[in-house]
């Protein structure tokens, strides 16, 4: 029996980028047919597809798109009629697909006959398997991502304290806008892209992914998050650093405390085949009330995510926003 899997989209799909190393802005089908990689596109496509390695690329007018055109139907319904043909000459049946699937084309298929089954544990590991092109792309974005945060570090050790606490660069207000705008020119000269920065402060930490703005003060926490996107792969690196200009009040210096333990005891934790879950039940130890004996003994600590029993006594909040409410 043949084995297919089909994806569709463009490359912007991450199933579909996993197979593909070059860009393609509009969708098309992806068909590994018993492993041998096929393509169904537009004819412009075909010439880089046909430089992918082991690929055989065929273009719409291969599989009658012209005639379907011909027909009155409209380019939507041409396009997965194209598809059907392709299916049936090929010989396909039944195939597997992720779970981003378009479903007008999968009832379009299953209607004419072609079983198709979601596989989400399948791609997922399909995709966990990442290519040296991929791993390439990686490490070029992760050093993309040190630049970005070396350039914040580099301007807050620059700058000045104002005498309303703001502070300063070359005597102007340093900003978080102006932040953003160097870690996307250390993008830039990195082969990255990634226009979603954080680079907040103060209270604007507190709140989940807050994007930032305006002008930090001495002895705020300021907090970069940045993904930048390797242009050449579309991988992406992922890296996130907190800093303080000025002194370092107590309640930060106890923030940082339980991150740098909770960090140390995840890494002690890692080792192949450990479920995800557990490093995530690690990380939480460190946040736990303590009553005064240390975390450290297996005896402290919790059990598993799903027994943890509801907490009592005082929760951890942060005097520069509102408390979160139990629950």
């Amino acid at each position: 029996m043949t084995q297919a899997i089909l994806i569709y989209g463009s490359t912007q799909s991450a199933d579909m980028r996993h197979v593909i190393p070059h860009e393609v802005h509009d969708p098309f089908l992806y068909m590994e047919i018993d492993g041998t990689p096929h393509t169904v596109l537009k004819s412009l496509e075909v010439a880089r597809m046909k430089a992918v390695p082991g690929m055989t690329a065929h273009a719409f007018e291969e599989f009658g798109s012209d005639s379907f055109a011909k027909s009155g139907a409209d380019p939507a319904q041409v396009e997965m009629m194209t598809y059907l043909e392709a299916c049936s000459r090929l010989g396909v049946d039944q195939a597997s697909v992720p779970p981003t699937f378009p479903v007008e084309l999968a009832d379009f298929l299953r209607g004419a006959g072609v079983r198709l089954d979601v596989a989400r544990t399948e791609f997922m590991l399909r995709r966990r398997v990442k290519s040296p092109t991929e791993l390439a792309g990686i490490r070029r974005a992760q050093k993309a991502a040190e630049a970005g945060i070396a350039h914040v570090a580099d301007s807050l050790a620059r700058s000045t304290i104002d005498t309303d606490g703001g502070l300063l660069l070359n005597g102007e207000p340093l900003t978080c806008e102006q932040l953003k705008r160097g870690i996307i020119e250390a993008f830039t000269r990195n082969g990255c892209d990634g226009g979603d920065l954080i680079v907040a402060h103060g209270a604007q930490t507190c709140i989940g992914h807050h994007s930032g703005s305006g002008q930090p003060k001495a002895g705020e926490p300021i907090t970069v998050d940045i993904c930048p996107r390797d242009i050449a792969s579309s991988c992406y690196s992922d890296m996130t650093r907190t800093f303080v200009k000025g002194d370092i009040d107590e309640e930060l210096k106890t923030y940082y405390r339980i991150v740098r333990e909770s960090l140390n005891d995840v890494i002690a934790a890692i080792k192949p085949g450990l479920p995800v879950a557990e490093l995530h039940r690690i990380s939480c130890l460190p946040i736990a009330p303590t009553a005064g004996s240390s975390m450290k003994s297996e005896s402290a600590r919790p059990s598993p995510p799903s027994e943890i029993p509801e907490r009592s006594g005082p929760r951890r909040t942060c005097s520069r926003c509102s408390p979160i409410p139990p629950g």
